[in-house]
Order: structure tokens, then sequence, then C-alpha cells
């Protein structure tokens, strides 16, 4: 088994690196390599700046703090995420008015990115209440994962991205749009549900 140990400051990293040095203690047939982490911070309850080492990677920023609609920007490059097709399930991505790619939205718990060089990727929930979710190539080889933090201060989420292999920062803001589709979705059950018993 191959574990890596998370180099940052944040809380999460932190309580990870002690559950696994105990492990690694523990069993020590287990061997270790370096790995760094990325996050996605929202600065005003519609954007998220994707950053690692503190080095601003690219942006996600949404329309409306309601909409599904988004931009992402890139190296001053712009990318813009408009929602198409029933329930908002189909996301097209376009660049100067082409489209490169798209999201398609599954009820399975799933997403499936494809860019405009036949680049395949899926996002699959893990974890119990939507807490983890795993971005896959097309060889279903885990790329990164995300980690989905709720600030209570701020009243949004936040990303700790966790990277196997080199990530394309639009492919990482491309998880994070999914992740936080399926965050919504789940807080609109919950709330229908709660709404319900009353």
């Amino acid at each position: 088994m191959h574990i890596r140990i998370f180099l940052n400051d944040c809380p999460f990293c932190t309580i990870l690196n002690v559950v696994l040095k105990r492990n690694l203690f523990k069993n020590n047939h287990l061997k270790c390599s370096i790995m760094e982490s990325i996050h996605a911070v929202c600065v005003d309850k519609k954007t998220f700046r994707l950053t690692e080492n503190e080095a601003l990677l690219g942006t996600l920023t949404y329309l409306k703090w309601h909409s599904y609609d988004a931009d992402i920007e890139i190296s001053g490059e712009k990318y813009t995420l408009r929602s198409k097709g029933l329930f908002s399930s189909q996301i097209s991505i376009t660049k100067n008015e082409t489209e490169v790619g798209s999201l398609n939205l599954h009820w399975g718990g799933t997403v499936s990115f494809v860019l405009e060089n036949n680049e395949t990727y899926k996002l699959k929930i893990k974890g119990n209440f939507f807490n983890k979710y795993v971005v896959e190539n097309q060889k279903n080889e885990i790329v990164f994962t995300i980690h989905p933090t709720f600030n209570w201060k701020h009243f949004v989420y936040n990303y700790v991205l966790i990277r196997v292999s080199e990530i394309d920062p639009l492919v990482a803001l491309l998880g994070i749009y999914a992740a936080g589709y399926y965050i919504a979705i789940f807080t609109i059950y919950i709330s229908v549900f709660v709404i319900l018993l009353i």
C-alpha cells in the first residue's frame, strides 16, 4: 500500500497527516511519499480562487449566487459555462464563442467532462453526505480528489484538492463546479425533506 503525506497548513491536511502517521507507525510495511494540495477558496460567495502554494491558478465565478452559469479564467483565457437541457443537466463549455467541451450531469452521482481534444474525465461522489469527490481520467485512474469544507463564519464552501498526478487548472475548476452542483442539489433535497416533515 502507498500512503501520501500532505504538506501545507490547512486544518484538514493536518488532521489527515496525524491519522496517516499513526497508520505508518502501526504498519511499518507502508511506503510514504510527499504530495501537495491545491485550494479553492470562495472569496465573495460567487468567486472561487484556485491556488497552489499561494500562486493563483485560475478563478471560477458564478454569474449569480443561485445560478449554474459561470465563467472560468485561467492565465487571461476565459471559458464560459452555460446550462442547457432539461433540469440544467448538460453544461456547455465555450472559449471565444466556440464550444470546447461539455459537462454531463448524471443522476447516478457522476459528472462526465468531455474536452475539445476528446479528453474525458469523470467525477464520482464518495463518502457520506457528499463529503468527498474523486475525478478519474478515461483510463479510470484517479487524477485528484476534492474535499469540501464548510466555512460557518462566511456560510460558504471551500475545497481542498489532493492531486495524484498533474492537474490541468481547467479540469480542476470543472471538478469544483461539478462538486458545487451536487452539493446544491443535495441541499435542496434535504430542505424539501425537512419542510415535508414539518
